[in-house]
C-alpha cells in the first residue's frame, strides 16, 4: 500500500513538471508569433493556409506549424529575394528563423 502511494506521489510530480513544460513551450510559441505578426506578417500566405491578419491567427498558424512542419517553407520567401529594399527584413528573417 505504502509502495502505491509512492507510485501515485511520483506520477503526480511528474505530471505537474510536463504541465509547466507544456505552459513554457505555449510561451516560446507566443513569442514567435508576436515576432511574426509585428514584422512578418507578410511572408504569410493564406493561399498556403497561412494565416497572419490578426495576433491569434499567427498564434495558431505558428503552433501549428510549428509542431507538424517547418513554417517558412510553405510561406512566400521569393518575395524579398527579389527586391534589395527588403534585406533588413530578409536578414530578420533568417535571425528568426
Amino acid at each position: 500500500m505504502m509502495m502505491m502511494m509512492m507510485m501515485m506521489m511520483m506520477m503526480l510530480i511528474t505530471g505537474k513538471s510536463l504541465l509547466w513544460v507544456a505552459i513554457l513551450g505555449l510561451i516560446v510559441f507566443y513569442i514567435y508569433a508576436l515576432i511574426s505578426f509585428a514584422l512578418l506578417r507578410s511572408s504569410f500566405d493564406p493561399d498556403n493556409e497561412l494565416y497572419c491578419a490578426t495576433l491569434w491567427q499567427c498564434t495558431v498558424t505558428v503552433v501549428r506549424y510549428g509542431l507538424v512542419g517547418d513554417l517558412f517553407d510553405v510561406s512566400n520567401s521569393s518575395l524579398y529575394l527579389i527586391n534589395f529594399a527588403f534585406v533588413s527584413l530578409v536578414s530578420w528573417r533568417q535571425v528568426y528563423n
